[in-house]
């Protein structure tokens, strides 16, 4: 695919705005009413896959499809079978022909991002969040917002002295990890051309 130079640069810097714009909503959302609407999460994450597949990963894509479409099986242990296949079978092509931890992280992340959610320890919106985050902006943007998130949560939730059994939303702290990331990343570049 030809961009222009101009685009190739500013790229990046639109990229981020817009997952930030996304996720501050997404963070709104769950504070106000402790859930994030279906589309809200769903049609990003849908842009996601379709932007893997446009960069020529189709392999990762029908992973994230094949495990979406296996979390409806009603037969817990047949789609926890069935993932862990699709996923080894992933990785393993991962290996032999694209070959970067990268790549192998990824693989691995979906599935345990899956896992988290078909177990029930995390939302659907959350999961959904946390892959779009993987497919557009990579595995160290998702590995910073659980990371950065957990540390906020933890502080949120030491703050409040909530009870242990109480939900806290953790999209806030995923959105506040992943914009940290984003700053993190992208300002020396941005300071590098300026000076």
């Amino acid at each position: 695919m030809f961009l222009s130079p101009f685009i190739k640069e500013i790229l990046p810097y639109a990229i981020a705005a817009i997952m930030a714009a996304w996720l501050i909503v997404c963070a709104i959302y769950d504070q106000k009413t402790q859930e994030v609407p279906t589309p809200l999460t769903l049609i990003p994450l849908i842009a996601a896959v379709l932007i893997t597949i446009a960069k020529g990963n189709y392999v990762l894509a029908g992973l994230v499809i094949v495990i979406y479409l296996i979390g409806d099986i009603s037969k817990k242990w047949m789609g926890l079978i069935l993932a862990i296949i699709a996923t080894g079978a992933v990785f393993v092509w991962t290996l032999f022909h694209a070959g970067t931890f990268d790549g192998l992280a990824t693989t691995v992340m979906i599935l345990a991002l899956w896992l988290y959610w078909y177990f029930g320890k995390a939302g659907g919106a959350d999961i959904n969040i946390l892959v779009t985050i993987t497919l557009i902006l990579g595995i160290w943007a998702t590995v910073s917002a659980i990371l950065i998130g957990g540390l906020v949560a933890i502080a949120i939730w030491k703050a409040l002295k909530k009870d242990k059994k109480e939900a806290l939303p953790f999209v806030m702290p995923l959105a506040i990890g992943t914009i940290l990331y984003l700053v993190i990343n992208l300002i020396p570049s941005l300071v590098g051309g300026i000076i």
